[in-house]
């Protein structure tokens, strides 16, 4: 046999070897992993669907019989731009007891999530998401870990997540008014006008329509409008401070460090 022959079967079964243990190390299947991890090793896919503000519907599917793990913080990015991202607020475990390789097992659950950007739209049940990973480090996701325990109500819990989502912790509590206000005029009149001229025709009678839609328009009424939004946008961040603060502290930040709450 010549050198170049046993050189050559020396490669060939060194790329045999290399192979087996390959398709060892992929098909050699863990009885837990968290649902990054299945994915990346193509053990499972995912189909995450938007509930609401505070919920997903989640399927997982394999062909392994196994145990798959949704932790706490586990983050859903959605496909649309528009659309908040979710964040797992509770661990949650599927489990695969009847799946084949040619048989493959789905499992449905809700889930209780966080919403993480609070300026965008809330999710809906035509929303669809992406599950990835964050980083353990990451101060959403271990806010979230801190709060899974806890036993305060989730919106409360929520407007604590997004008082580190969106930074409301380095704003001044004025700038969190100001940057609300703003967001909610911005985003359509919450007045259903038709319904307020038939109110005020209603009292009115003598009035017409024309007459009607100039006084809504008028400058004045636009200033008592945006004063009413920003009283009751200031009601709600005075909320944000008094429901988070507590869970915040518990959570190991100090308030005392938040320009938001040196009120």
């Amino acid at each position: 046999m010549s050198k170049g022959t046993k050189n050559a079967i020396m490669i060939l079964v060194a790329l045999v070897l290399v192979g087996g243990l390959v398709a060892y190390f992929k098909w050699r299947v863990p009885s837990k992993l968290d649902v990054v991890s299945a994915v990346d090793r193509d053990l499972v896919t995912v189909e995450a669907q938007g509930i609401n503000v505070g919920a997903m519907k989640i399927t997982l599917t394999s062909t392994r019989n196994m145990e798959i793990l949704i932790p706490v913080g586990a983050l859903f990015m959605s496909q649309s731009g528009g659309t908040q991202n979710m964040m797992a607020a509770e661990t949650v475990r599927f489990v695969f007891t009847n799946a084949r390789r040619d048989f493959p097992q789905s499992v449905t659950q809700e889930i209780r999530v966080y919403c993480i950007n609070r300026f965008l739209e809330a999710p809906t049940e035509k929303s669809l998401f992406q599950v990835s990973y964050t980083e353990e480090t990451n101060p959403i996701r271990k806010l979230a870990a801190c709060l899974e325990n806890h036993d305060a109500d989730h919106y409360s819990k929520q407007i604590a997540i997004w008082m580190v989502s969106d930074k409301f912790l380095n704003m001044t509590f004025e700038e969190v008014v100001e940057k609300m206000t703003g967001y909610i005029l911005s985003h359509g009149d919450p007045i259903d006008a038709d319904k307020l001229i038939d109110m005020i025709k209603t009292q009115f009678p003598e009035l017409t329509e024309g007459q009607i839609r100039a006084i809504i328009n008028s400058p004045e009424m636009r200033e008592m409008r945006e004063e009413s939004v920003r009283k009751a946008t200031r009601e709600m961040v005075e909320e944000y401070a008094s429901k988070s603060g507590p869970l915040l502290e518990t959570c190991g930040y100090h308030l005392k460090d938040s320009k938001f709450f040196q009120l």
